[in-house]
């Protein structure tokens, strides 16, 4: 009874969850995740999860399985297992080749390694070797005694074999994971693909310290399964299903052409923090332009008061060269807004173009543009929506973000 119960619960909460998975399908949260692969695991999870809870419940004390069905019991947690892994895998290997920009000279022969078609076939190929040991395990009987999944053991070396088939398993498991999280540990982007893979590498690990309960306490080993399975399926399913209800914000790419207009330059977002960086050397220019975006945020402001901006005024730090009469219209504003823009112009902006901190932003827009090209070479761009991608300095020398309009085919 515990058995169907549980079976019903679990069932039902990942039908829920994938039933939303292919009514947000077409959201960029769902679609830039590789959605086959993501389909994949989450069906496989369930596969996983239904096929364990025999064990891990009463069941087994209720009603013995015949040695057939632990065979098949066996190679459907085999199959559903290696599944879930190796699409985390190929996952993490496409994010990690379009946005490594140290590879920048043939990423052109690598476009068609970044597809979903390619990654599937690739995910056959990986299973190949699963299937070809589930075959052997039905063919012949006595070769499920050596796997942790069966029910029992008939002898103490077959039961030394099958926790030792389990840790040199998780080993490599726990060492390809490593080295995955290690490629990804300087990439990051707006839908937290990465965070989201790093995480799992981590929860991934919840098996493997249990594993000195294979023999002695099976069901609490299995069952540290089961809760690894629903911890990975809120991760990689349902957290994205979440955001997807959240509405996306745009935010123009860089573009080298920027840096023709200083105002521009004051517009967007991630070119102002250079600027700003640069102005760190002047008092007064760190002054003028904070005068300058207040008088922005006064015009767009049309019920605040004026006190707060004719306090710049009052303070006499401004130069004679900005309009210093009190401001008490929208006209008057805009005239010493403009008035700080030029002076800005002339006392900054070119030493701003020769400066190191102008060099970084050309290196940002370098790297914007490389990643923007290799986006739309990609299944990554479709249907006009945008992600970010940041690699840290370390790795780059530079920090290097993106909005483009993305989303996974």
């Amino acid at each position: 009874m515990y058995y169907e119960m549980a079976c019903a619960i679990f069932a039902t909460i990942y039908l829920a969850i994938g039933l939303l998975l292919i009514i947000k399908r077409n959201n960029p949260n769902l679609t830039k995740r590789t959605p086959w692969l993501v389909n994949i695991t989450h069906w496989a999870n369930l596969g996983e999860t239904l096929l364990i809870l025999p064990t891990a419940t009463e069941i087994v004390e209720e009603k013995k399985f015949s040695l057939m069905a632990w065979q098949l019991i066996s190679c459907g947690i085999m199959i559903c297992h290696f599944l879930i892994f190796f699409s985390y895998l190929l996952r993490g290997y496409r994010i990690y080749e379009i946005f490594q920009l140290s590879h920048t000279a043939n990423f052109s022969e690598k476009i068609t390694r970044t597809t979903q078609k390619f990654l599937i076939r690739f995910l056959g190929l990986l299973m190949f070797p699963v299937l070809m040991i589930c075959a052997f395990i039905v063919a012949y009987k006595e070769i499920a005694y050596y796997f942790p999944v069966a029910d029992k053991t008939n002898t103490r070396v077959q039961s030394t074999v099958a926790s030792c088939i389990y840790i040199t398993n998780c080993f490599f498991e726990q060492i390809l994971f490593v080295f995955l999280v290690y490629k990804l540990r300087f990439i990051q982007d707006k839908y937290n693909m990465t965070k989201e893979l790093i995480a799992v590498a981590i929860i991934w690990y919840m098996s493997p310290l249990f594993s000195t309960f294979v023999n002695s306490d099976r069901k609490f080993w299995l069952l540290t399964i089961v809760i690894r399975n629903l911890s990975l399926c809120i991760i990689s399913s349902l957290v994205p299903i979440i955001y997807s209800f959240k509405k996306d914000t745009f935010e123009e790419p860089l573009t080298i052409d920027m840096l023709g207009s200083l105002e521009i330059i004051l517009e967007n977002s991630k070119t102002i923090r250079y600027f700003e960086k640069f102005l760190r050397a002047s008092c007064q220019g760190q002054y003028i332009l904070e005068f300058y975006q207040k008088c922005e945020c006064q015009l767009n402001d049309f019920g605040s008061s004026y006190s707060s901006i004719n306090g710049y005024i009052e303070s006499g730090s401004l130069p004679l060269e900005i309009e210093s009469s009190r401001l008490d219209s929208k006209q008057k504003i805009a005239k010493a807004r403009n008035s700080a823009l030029a002076y800005l112009n002339k006392k900054f902006y070119n030493e701003f173009l020769k400066s190191p901190e102008c060099e970084e932003l050309r290196e940002l827009i370098r790297q914007e543009e490389i990643i923007t090209d290799r986006i739309r070479k990609t299944s990554l761009h479709r249907n006009f929506y945008i992600a970010t991608t940041h690699l840290d300095t370390k790795t780059f020398n530079r920090t290097s973000k993106t909005f483009e309009k993305v989303v996974l085919d």
